[in-house]
């Protein structure tokens, strides 16, 4: 038995007991009255979801089957008051179908429908809003994986052309000076785009990032040979943890362009990751370190685009997750704190 209907039934049985308290404590008792509300009710609820049941698998709103279903209902009542008035009441008056009043058609439709009504809206509160609410939430859930999924395509529409152009821009500084080594970077770059391709799956584990990662690196190395160079220390403990594919790339090209190679032939990026245990959770830290000038006060590195776009991906994917970025003259360091992805 689904919930909503186990709340419907809830608020249903609330509603009879509540109305047999009252005539309870009434001064004139009448059992045959709360019977006749009670079977009232069943044929109104029973009325109004056949109706609605039968709109909505013919493809109408819900607003068209509660219009219809409403519709419905009055008009069986109204017939229902009338037969009760001519044909009933004469042959059955024990049964009080004319709720203790003279037979008067009008009088007693109006009554019907005053109670039609109060069945209606004791129907819509229990069944029909828990439908419309559990709906709503769907539509908004829908409205922001749609809205994530938009985020995440304009995120990575924005890093790969751009990795794209500058990765280019490294390869044609050596056609004329290294042609074999602008061959074997082209080989190289078509690797690392294979292994993009190969995998939709918009996550990864450390493992596999670091390992683009350093065939990016390899990319870089060659064209500021002599000048630029890399350090890795990576925990064994975090290589099996999951993240956002290429989070990490813009903090590197970040440490490359504005800080390693802003140096006078010793550019040093260090890449690092360890794994700590804070508040019963597992976190993987990684810090991307760069030995350049620093950040000018009050400014972001002119250019720089990886701080906001990874800061942008954090937020979509780990809300729980942390960027922070510290700056000094003797460099800039950049940690990104990752909890474990629950599966």
């Amino acid at each position: 038995m689904s919930r909503r209907l186990i709340v419907g039934l809830v608020i249903v049985a609330a509603f009879i007991l509540l109305k047999g308290a009252v005539r309870a404590t009434s001064v004139e008792t009448n059992n045959n009255g709360l019977i006749l509300d009670v079977v009232f009710l069943a044929v109104d609820f029973a009325i109004l979801t056949l109706a609605f049941e039968i709109v909505l698998r013919r493809g109408g709103t819900h607003k068209q089957a509660l219009l219809i279903g409403t519709g419905v209902g009055v008009g069986l009542t109204v017939l229902f008051g009338c037969l009760a008035v001519g044909i009933i009441h004469p042959r059955a008056p024990h049964l009080n179908l004319t709720l203790g009043r003279q037979p008067d058609y009008l009088t007693v439709s109006l009554r019907y429908l005053l109670g039609f009504f109060r069945d209606l809206a004791l129907w819509m509160l229990a069944f029909v809003y828990p439908i419309l609410a559990a709906d709503a939430e769907r539509r908004r859930a829908e409205a922001s994986e749609l809205r994530r999924q938009s985020e995440i395509a304009q995120l990575r529409a924005s890093l790969e052309p751009h990795f794209l152009l500058n990765t280019f821009n490294t390869i044609a500084g050596l056609v004329t000076k290294d042609p074999d080594e602008a061959r074997r970077l082209l080989a190289c770059l078509g690797e690392l785009f294979d292994d993009i391709s190969e995998h939709e799956d918009e996550w990864q584990t450390l493992d596999r990032e670091v390992h683009w990662l350093k065939r990016y690196a390899e990319i870089l190395e060659a064209r500021h040979r002599g000048v630029l160079s890399f350090e890795w220390n990576i925990d064994e403990a975090t290589r099996s943890f999951k993240l956002p594919r290429l989070l990490l790339q813009p903090l590197l090209e970040n440490a490359v362009k504005h800080g390693a190679l802003r140096r006078d032939g010793d550019g040093r990026v260090t890449v690092r990751s360890t794994r700590v245990h804070r508040t019963g959770e597992d976190f993987v830290v990684c810090s991307i370190d760069d030995n350049g000038p620093g950040l000018p006060p009050d400014e972001v590195r002119p250019g720089a685009k990886g701080l906001d776009i990874v800061r942008r991906r954090l937020k979509l994917h780990l809300p729980n997750s942390r960027l922070t970025v510290d700056s000094s003259a003797q460099g800039v360091h950049v940690l990104v704190e990752i909890p474990e992805l629950r599966t």
